[in-house]
């Protein structure tokens, strides 16, 4: 599935960083490349490269809509919007995994390449200056119709001419390709896809806008799952450049501060949960509960007690609780649509959360995720995209890679720590 039109930003970092690494590091090396070799030269990554042959080829027209579209190609076409950063996270296990005569060079080009990204991060998705991530798109954070991302799109005023709308929204369905091998339930609806082509069309009616304030774009939300997932990758990125002897900017350094500091700001002590907010009345955009609410897990910079009241959430009886995985939205939520896309559990979600409780020493309920995890992806004879957290049922696309690749972490995982809790047909 990674290639229908390119290499995905987070799929491809998560494949190559949970599975391809543990046995082809340099395989797991050439498709982080692949992903970096999309670089912007003004540091953005986007969260795919296009090939020949695609709808996306012709759908964002970044080769011919603005100067940084090239890469270091000048044939490559790409998005121009990004995703998850997870590629230090990613590095930083391949690097250890590579032979020695090419590991040095590998990294510092690398280090070099995701510190560049890191910093457009901060100069053009950093609105306030404040450190927290603006998004300009749902699509950015790779949990496309979260239904408190796409409650913010309702809120919005497109302003777009009712016959404008009514030829987006024919162009739109007819564009779509995800509903054609899987049920229509299982994906954005239409209404939510128009919401998520409107938005589209109209960054790139501004020449790709990137994040710096402007009344002619007004979707920008400081996204607490982006911000997290930003913050854990500074510290393997600072960890990394400093294994490698890569000496960081100092003003990068200092964003990477403002990030840990601020992230708390989106911390609502009524209902224990992160929230994303406007950058501009630094108010919720809602207060509607998804897995990104308990993603500042995975940043590592929360306070053990706040750790401790968001793993709270995941113990039997808690808001997240689920008969399988970890649910992207709770089960309980007035928003929660069985079986709809982001909805739905997701292995890397899941994966991320884990990493955090691991850290804060919640090792019984990691385990426990990590256990449940596998027994939902073994209860198939197909590796799916997603699975229901009320049935476990296998959801969406087939022979889905970073599903695999999050299972093969798992098991490396948990045979170092207990063999014992695998069962004979995890092996």
């Amino acid at each position: 599935e990674m290639y229908s039109s390119g290499p995905f930003l987070w799929d491809s970092a998560w494949i190559a960083g949970k599975g391809l690494v543990h046995y082809d590091p340099q395989r797991a090396a050439s498709e982080i490349d692949s992903v970096l070799d999309g670089q912007w030269r003004n540091g953005m990554v986007p969260n795919m490269r296009i090939i020949n042959g695609t709808i996306n080829r012709v759908a964002w027209l970044t080769k011919h809509r603005h100067a940084h579209g090239l890469g270091q190609f000048g044939n490559m076409a790409t998005s121009s919007i990004t995703q998850p950063p997870i590629i230090a996270d990613a590095l930083q296990t391949i690097g250890n995994q590579l032979p020695d005569d090419v590991r040095k060079p590998y990294m510092l080009n690398n280090i070099e390449r995701t510190a560049k990204y890191h910093q457009w991060i901060y100069n053009e998705r950093n609105l306030q200056g404040n450190g927290l991530f603006t998004i300009v798109h749902p699509w950015e954070t790779g949990r496309d119709n979260s239904p408190e991302l796409m409650q913010e799109m309702r809120n919005v005023d497109w302003k777009t001419p009712r016959p404008i709308k009514w030829i987006l929204e024919k162009f739109i369905n007819g564009m779509r390709t995800d509903t054609k091998h899987v049920s229509p339930e299982q994906r954005a609806t239409s209404e939510e896809s128009l919401l998520l082509g409107e938005a589209a069309v109209r960054l790139m009616a501004l020449n790709h806008y990137h994040g710096r304030d402007s009344q002619e774009y007004p979707y920008q939300v400081e996204e607490v799952g982006m911000t997290s997932i930003l913050i854990r990758n500074n510290q393997h990125l600072v960890e990394i450049a400093d294994d490698y002897g890569y000496q960081l900017p100092d003003e990068l350094l200092m964003n990477m501060q403002r990030s840990e500091i601020n992230l708390e700001k989106l911390f609502d002590p009524v209902t224990g949960l992160y929230y994303s907010r406007n950058p501009h009345t630094r108010q919720p955009i809602n207060k509607i509960p998804s897995i990104g609410s308990i993603l500042p897990l995975y940043s590592g910079s929360i306070t053990p007690d706040r750790a401790k009241a968001l793993s709270e959430h995941l113990q039997p009886g808690g808001l997240f609780d689920a008969p399988f995985g970890i649910p992207g939205v709770p089960l309980s939520a007035a928003e929660y649509r069985k079986d709809s896309y982001w909805h739905t559990t997701w292995t890397i979600t899941n994966g991320l959360v884990n990493d955090g409780l691991y850290r804060y020493g919640f090792d019984e309920l990691a385990e426990e995720n990590d256990v449940s995890t596998l027994d939902m992806v073994a209860a198939h004879n197909e590796i799916y995209e997603s699975y229901s957290p009320d049935d476990g049922k296998g959801l969406g696309a087939k022979g889905f890679s970073w599903t695999a690749a999050s299972v093969i972490d798992i098991i490396r995982r948990l045979n170092k720590r207990n063999p014992d809790l695998l069962k004979p047909s995890h092996d």
